[in-house]
């Protein structure tokens, strides 16, 4: 008896293990490894700032590879908002874009996600979205995109320009 249970317990080990590695081999081909290539950072604003509605924000970003892009997004707890703009850097790998935050939340975060053109189509059509309805679901993450950097703390103070 204990060497059929050590065998059916033995048995079902190796299928685990072959489902496992099944699942990491297919997340790990489902994933844009171009992405990997890519580094970025944002520069200003610094953290814990305080900003108005309307702020820049800035940075550098390398290693960008054809077919990629840049989004900016504003993230509250693990909630995520894209931006409506790309972000495109110049020939010195430096970027700068406008950021208009009407959000309700008083602290936020600024982040910088590299996408690829599958991850623009469902961006934009969320944009879309929110434009026609006025609405902007809430979005946990941006499915497909990596997150390069982020600026934590950001406060929102109506009186600044």
């Amino acid at each position: 008896m204990d060497t059929f249970w050590s065998a059916v317990i033995g048995a079902g080990g190796t299928v685990t293990a072959a489902l496992i590695t099944g699942l990491l081999a297919r997340q790990s081909s489902v994933r844009n490894k171009s992405y990997d290539k890519v580094t970025g950072s944002v520069n200003d604003p610094q953290p814990n700032a305080a900003v108005g509605r309307t702020f820049k924000c800035s940075g550098v970003v390398t290693g960008m590879q054809p077919g990629l892009s840049l989004w900016l997004a504003v993230e509250v707890s693990d909630l995520v908002w894209p931006k409506e703009s790309r972000v495109t850097p110049d020939q010195d790998n430096k970027w700068s874009a406008m950021v208009f935050e009407d959000g309700a939340a008083q602290t936020f975060a600024v982040a910088i996600y590299v996408a690829d053109a599958k991850v623009d189509k469902r961006i934009g059509k969320w944009l879309e979205a929110g434009r026609s309805t006025g609405t902007y679901t809430e979005l946990r993450g941006i499915p497909g995109a990596r997150r390069l950097a982020r600026v934590d703390g950001l406060r929102l103070n109506l009186g600044v320009l």
